[in-house]
């Protein structure tokens, strides 16, 4: 568990945000908050650290998160919640 409050404290640190470390991820930003407390741990830990790691090796740090109720369009022109 330690692992992962490292990586979380790691992708913070790099400028991530709960929630867009939530988003990328495909999980709740709660979720993310109770790993990074130490509340909560995930079924496979070992999944989990190897996921976080590859987002932090990302040049990029995601500076939007969706929004929740608000529909978007996607690249063929259809609607997506």
């Amino acid at each position: 568990m330690e692992q992962i409050q490292i990586a979380i404290q790691n992708l913070e640190s790099k400028g991530w945000t709960v929630a867009a470390i939530a988003d990328a991820m495909g999980v709740r930003w709660q979720t993310i908050y109770r790993w990074k407390r130490g509340a909560n741990s995930p079924a496979s830990e070992a999944a989990v650290v190897l996921l976080l790691s590859t987002l932090e090796g990302r040049k990029e740090v995601p500076k939007r998160r969706r929004e929740r109720g608000k529909t978007q369009t996607d690249s063929k022109g259809s609607q997506q919640r």
